[in-house]
């Protein structure tokens, strides 16, 4: 019996399988796009929104300039940037203007500089999985009636 099995679990090894490119995949939403979904048809929770609002604004104004000090070679050429808010160095230009827009910085910076300054508010473990639980219903209930519009056609 036991030949029986293994000869059922043989392979030749002769061919290789055909992998074929599937193009019928629909793109996962990001969180971004369904916070900003669930944000247009649920207003209710002020801290969601202002989640939303800070998934979307890839637009943030960096601030604090003056805090980022340039080090130099002897050549006198920038070979790496320090933050004097955050205690942070970074080599890349781009990393610097990532990091005087990034929430870590408007923190300090509020902290230490400018009260006033309006930093996104990062919602809680349990206010992000309650969000996340509500989205997911939504989309079941979505899927449903999409599939229930299609069997009726």
């Amino acid at each position: 019996r036991s030949s029986d099995l293994d000869n059922k679990l043989q392979t030749t090894g002769n061919k290789m399988e055909e992998i074929k490119p599937v193009s019928n995949i629909k793109p996962i939403p990001t969180l971004a796009s369904v916070q900003t979904a669930e944000a247009k048809s649920d207003c209710t929770s002020e801290s969601v929104q202002q989640a939303t609002l800070a998934a979307l604004q890839s637009d943030v104004q960096p601030v604090g300039h003056d805090y980022v000090e340039e080090i130099r070679n002897d050549e006198g050429k920038v070979i790496r940037f320090h933050c004097k808010l955050c205690e942070c160095s970074f080599n890349d230009p781009n990393a610097k203007e990532m990091h005087l827009k990034g929430r870590r910085h408007r923190l300090q910076y509020k902290k230490k500089v400018n009260p006033e300054l309006q930093v996104e508010v990062k919602p809680s473990i349990r206010a992000r999985k309650i969000q996340e639980e509500k989205m997911r219903k939504q989309m079941q209930k979505e899927e449903y009636w999409r599939r229930l519009r299609s069997e009726e056609h």
